[in-house]
């Protein structure tokens, strides 16, 4: 899961959204890039490695995450995984999601799960997806839920799903207020998870929560949220707004 909330408290930086609506200040970049290259400050390298792939430059991010990574003195977990997320090539994003996790990352150990799940490696996966949820990475936590759901809805699988609401994971949310409108009949807790997920920027949990209270006839504020999820990338929302608004 990719925050640049997270990254903020990391390097010591409020990094919202609205930080990088601005292009910083010249000595600002030429400062992080000094301080990277001469002092191999590795804040000041994820700094600029950050900044880069905002700004669409993906290639150059990537030797400034690498060097934030491997740094002799506080190398920073948070930046191996940004490095394996914008390396091209499997095998060194697998070095870096390693690295990361063994820094103590919880996004690289699930990055690292992921990689595992898909050469069918599930053992090793979850073993993974365990330990980023233990760091408090709500994506972990989901796929620890996924897994156990496949099986059963039991106590275990509900409290992974609802740590990976909790943890910032807007899915968790929606999948959980599913489960209590369809499979609980539980109106209350379904709105409040859907409305939670859709505040976190979850695509689909704005969707479900569009889809709920059209069901509750309340037509002008389902329309609000599924248009939301449209411009958030869920195109379900947008088939079924282009239906409603016919």
């Amino acid at each position: 899961m990719r925050w640049y909330g997270v990254l903020g408290i990391v390097f010591g930086v409020v990094w919202q959204s609205s930080a990088w609506a601005k292009e910083p200040p010249a000595h600002t970049i030429q400062y992080r890039t000094e301080d990277c290259k001469t002092n191999e400050n590795s804040r000041s390298c994820a700094w600029m490695g950050a900044y880069l792939e905002r700004k669409g430059k993906r290639k150059e991010a990537r030797p400034y995450y690498k060097k934030a990574c491997l740094a002799l003195i506080r190398p920073l977990g948070s930046a191996c995984y940004l490095w394996g997320l914008v390396e091209k090539k499997q095998t060194i994003s697998r070095q870096a999601y390693q690295r990361a996790c063994k820094l103590k990352d919880p996004d690289g150990c699930t990055a690292l799960g992921e990689l595992y799940s898909k050469q069918g490696e599930l053992a090793k996966a979850l073993i993974l997806y365990r330990k980023g949820c233990v760091g408090k990475d709500g994506r972990g936590c989901h796929r620890v839920a996924q897994h156990l759901i496949k099986k059963k809805w039991n106590k275990q699988a509900l409290r992974m799903m609802l740590k990976a609401c909790t943890f910032g994971y807007p899915p968790g949310c929606g999948y959980l207020g599913w489960f209590y409108e369809t499979k609980k009949h539980n109106k209350k807790k379904a709105l409040l998870l859907y409305s939670y997920g859709c505040k976190l920027r979850g695509s689909v949990a704005c969707a479900r929560l569009g889809f709920f209270l059209w069901r509750e006839k309340k037509h002008k504020q389902a329309r609000k949220y599924l248009r939301l999820s449209c411009r958030l990338g869920f195109q379900r929302a947008c088939q079924r707004l282009h239906k409603l608004t016919k």
